[in-house]
């Protein structure tokens, strides 16, 4: 039987064709308009990518930001809680006429000179001065603080603070004459010796503070024992009023305490010679009487401004608490008729610098944050000075 061959030439020819067509690839111009396609997907996603990094640099810098003006305002708080606070007097507490300030130094602090000074017994008021001062940049009381070492931005405010540190209760006492302060013992006299003989100290009681030179003190580190021969300081040792009311307010002795001066201050601007944006730095007088090295507590900040918060009409009862009025100003007290009014806190608006971050979105110049702008809005840090508030004491 003969079987017939279903293969032809023909067909074997038009096999081949169709497998060859099968077996056929991209062409050119599809693999590159797959290329480009791709390119571009790539394109889309590293660009959202860049820019997602970029937002989350801003974000972080803006977090940073805060947490510096979160520990420059801590500081500031303490600082200004502290103010005019040397033991149990205070000076805001003192500036009705209760008590009073001697300066015994043989160099007197200087209003115009020394940013340490302090006085409440001013009648006239021209140089009444208490534990917080807010002085123009170009102030003269400034030229020791910054020692040439520091620069200022002009037309910025800086906002001073005293108040006492290390502070000590008596643990004896000797007068010589009528009540008058011979010499004394501590716990620890190490801070009250020192280099700078110009350092000072304050003796204080609840309604009387005497401001000392360290070269005025013979302090016996072995006996700690402090003598202040040839210095008129009123002392009651037994803590009893007498029956007769002295002719100047005394110390008593159960009260009283010997501090350490310490000033600090807030200034805006820039370390000598640095070219980095200007900051809010923190100034601290020593114990050894010099200026500390500026403390930066929060970079990139254009000025400050400084305002003391006063409370006048207070309240005769606490039934009718809430009747006090707010005032704002620069002045280091101010007057309710005969009455005067020192500073209950203080508000400090810093003007924030440049995040020196470049965020353009989809290249929209109208979204562009910009290193030529600030991107925060001016910060007020408010604090609240201890002792200060006249309509606490009701």
């Amino acid at each position: 039987m003969k079987v017939k061959n279903k293969y032809t030439i023909s067909n074997v020819s038009t096999i081949n064709k169709i497998s060859v067509n099968k077996q056929r690839g991209f062409t050119l111009i599809e693999f590159m308009v797959a290329a480009i396609l791709g390119l571009i997907v790539l394109l889309a996603i590293g660009g959202a990518y860049v820019s997602t990094q970029r937002v989350n640099e801003v974000a972080t810098s803006r977090v940073m930001r805060q947490q510096e003006l979160r520990m420059a305002n801590n500081f500031l708080i303490r600082d200004a809680r502290m103010a005019g606070s040397f033991g149990c007097a205070n000076v805001f507490a003192l500036s009705g006429g209760a008590g009073v300030s001697i300066d015994q130094g043989t160099t007197k602090l200087n209003k115009n000179s020394d940013a340490s000074y302090f006085d409440i017994n001013d009648a006239t008021g021209a140089n009444r001065v208490f534990a917080a001062q807010i002085l123009p940049s170009t102030s003269s009381v400034l030229t020791t603080m910054f020692n040439g070492k520091f620069t200022a931005i002009s037309g910025a405010d800086v906002v001073i603070f005293n108040y006492g540190i290390n502070t000590q209760p008596l643990l004896t006492v000797t007068n010589s004459g009528i009540n008058n302060l011979s010499d004394l013992t501590l716990s620890d006299v190490s801070t009250f010796t020192g280099a700078n003989a110009d350092a000072r100290v304050v003796l204080a009681s609840c309604n009387r503070l005497d401001i000392l030179q360290k070269s005025q003190l013979a302090v016996d580190t072995g006996t700690k024992k402090i003598s202040v021969n040839g210095l008129t300081i009123p002392m009651n040792k037994t803590g009893v009023a007498p029956s007769t009311a002295p002719s100047v307010a005394e110390h008593y002795a159960v009260q009283a305490t010997l501090s350490n001066l310490q000033t600090v201050a807030y200034a805006v601007g820039n370390i000598t010679n640095d070219l980095s944006p200007a900051g809010l730095y923190r100034f601290e007088l020593l114990s050894d009487g010099s200026w500390s090295a500026p403390q930066l507590l929060a970079k990139n900040i254009n000025t400050v401004s400084a305002r003391f918060i006063y409370v006048t009409e207070c309240a005769i009862a606490a039934s009718s608490a809430g009747t006090e009025k707010y005032k704002l100003g620069t002045d280091a007290f101010i007057t309710e008729g005969t009455a005067v009014v020192p500073p209950t806190g203080i508000e400090l608006t810093l003007t924030p610098g440049n995040t020196n971050l470049d965020l353009n979105v989809e290249n929209n110049a109208a979204s562009n944050i910009s290193t030529n702008t600030t991107d925060l809005t001016p910060i007020i840090l408010n604090a609240t000075m201890r002792g200060a508030n006249v309509c606490a004491n009701r």
